[in-house]
């Protein structure tokens, strides 16, 4: 059925024998609503532009019909005895209250019939999950092949969201930190929720600190044409607290620009032009691609293990 052109090339979306997974959407379109979005990639990719679908509040939303090519999905994922994982809306956003709710319903009906996909959800709209999702799911938990990601991008979005998400009762829970565009700890507390849940805090969960209670952590720099710099510092920060917590950590990319100190001692910064000072750290564009994603020395493409 699927070739491997029809499977995404988006790192952290891999089926669990490590070959590529599926980006799929049920409809296109969307409104920006944070810093994250001010150069979305979704917004001028091949796909809206061939359709011609604009961004907006007011701009109508073009609906897809993926049901067929799900089924046959789940068929293969079934014949071959793997995990396919397939990222749910790329090119939108799942709990975007200016989408019709009949289509998020269409979808919550189909997602048990098809038990041999992992579908990843990922929004920047968590407040609005409690309110779209089935009261089955409020009740008793998101099926166990769900998983529910947030896009977080800064600390005040991550003290926001963060909270709302682990009131969610879902087999994996994560963050998707893309683009990273300042420091963010996660390694803070909220009493009140914890207590709000009468949470037992086990040896997992140090000090109910949010980063033991998630399940993924993905951080990643901003690509395209205005990209952002990302100071390796943040990141480490991420890396070092998942690795403490013992939650899989998956580092994506540095982005259009690295860190002046990361520069390969053979790479040659031929222009100034190409240089951005963010206080006292020096950044360069060398590409997303040059760029790369080794992290110390390392690559970091860590993804939750679940037994269903």
């Amino acid at each position: 059925m699927a070739t491997k052109k029809q499977t995404t090339s988006i790192e952290w979306v891999l089926n669990s024998d490590g070959t590529a997974g599926y980006a799929i959407n049920l409809w296109i379109g969307c409104s920006k609503i944070s810093p994250a979005c001010d150069n979305c990639y979704a917004e001028i990719s091949r796909v809206s532009t061939c359709l011609g679908v604009k961004w907006g509040d007011h701009q109508p939303r073009y609906k897809c019909n993926p049901y067929k090519k799900l089924t046959a999905i789940n068929k293969k994922a079934a014949k071959q005895g793997i995990r396919i994982r397939v990222f749910i809306n790329p090119d939108s956003d799942i709990f975007d209250n200016k989408a019709p709710q009949e289509w998020r319903d269409e979808f919550w009906d189909f997602v048990e019939a098809t038990p041999y996909i992992d579908y990843i959800l990922v929004t920047k709209r968590i407040s609005n999950a409690k309110r779209m999702i089935p009261q089955l799911w409020l009740d008793n938990g998101y099926p166990r092949n769900v998983w529910q990601l947030i896009t977080v991008c800064n600390q005040s979005e991550a003290d926001r969201d963060i909270p709302k998400l682990l009131e969610l009762n879902v087999s994996v829970q994560g963050l998707s930190i893309e683009p990273m565009l300042s420091e963010i700890d996660l390694h803070k507390t909220d009493a009140f929720f914890f207590n709000r849940l009468n949470a037992s805090l086990s040896s997992s969960h140090k000090n109910g600190c949010w980063v033991s209670f998630l399940e993924w952590v993905i951080v990643g720099g901003e690509s395209g044409k205005n990209a952002r710099p990302m100071n390796p510092q943040w990141v480490r920060k991420i890396r070092d607290q998942c690795v403490d917590a013992g939650v899989p950590f998956f580092f994506k990319q540095w982005g259009e620009y690295l860190h002046i100190d990361l520069i390969p001692m053979n790479f040659a910064c031929d222009s100034k032009d190409n240089t951005v000072m963010i206080g006292n750290d020096c950044f360069y564009k060398i590409g997303t691609k040059r760029a790369g994603n080794i992290l110390d020395g390392q690559v970091w493409q860590q993804i939750p293990e679940v037994k269903l």
